[in-house]
């Protein structure tokens, strides 16, 4: 198990180096409304901004090398997705049979890469909402020109 989640992380760190061209280009696409609604907005502005500028791409960028990783064989020649699969299909049947109705039992998301795209890119935006707070609450957190510039020096 924990060979899968090794990989899967260095699956979601290799796309998150590619991230970097994909935010640059919301950057640059940026308007002046925006970057004033981003001043003057929340603590998490600029990672709203990001995240709905550029959220569909770096979805088609992490998800097929999540799912590449989830596919690679692991014990007995069988993948991840595999097991997965296997194991959802069955609880899935017998969540929506007669039995599984009464007992108020729910079927459960079997696109297991779909899934962990979507808790990685939660994650990388998450990270980013708490980096962006500590530039806006904190001086010593400026640590670039630019950003002394647009937050003001202490």
């Amino acid at each position: 198990m924990e060979d899968v989640i090794l990989r899967i992380n260095r699956s979601a760190e290799d796309a998150a180096k590619e991230a970097a061209p994909v935010f640059a280009r919301a950057v640059t696409n940026m308007t002046i409304q925006d970057g004033f609604k981003i001043l003057r907005g929340e603590t998490d502005a600029a990672t709203q901004y990001l995240k709905s500028q550029t959220y569909r791409e770096l979805y088609n960028l992490y998800q097929p090398k999540i799912k590449m990783s989830l596919d690679k064989e692991i014990v007995g020649n069988i993948s991840t997705n595999e097991s997965w699969n296997t194991l959802t299909g069955q609880w899935n049947r017998v969540a929506g049979s007669i039995v599984g109705k009464m007992a108020s039992l729910q079927t459960i998301e079997t696109d297991l890469d779909k899934y962990l795209t979507e808790k990685a890119l939660d994650g990388l935006f998450l990270k980013l909402a708490q980096e962006e707070e500590k530039i806006r609450e904190n001086p010593q957190a400026r640590v670039t020109a630019l950003l002394k510039r647009v937050f003001g020096q202490p």
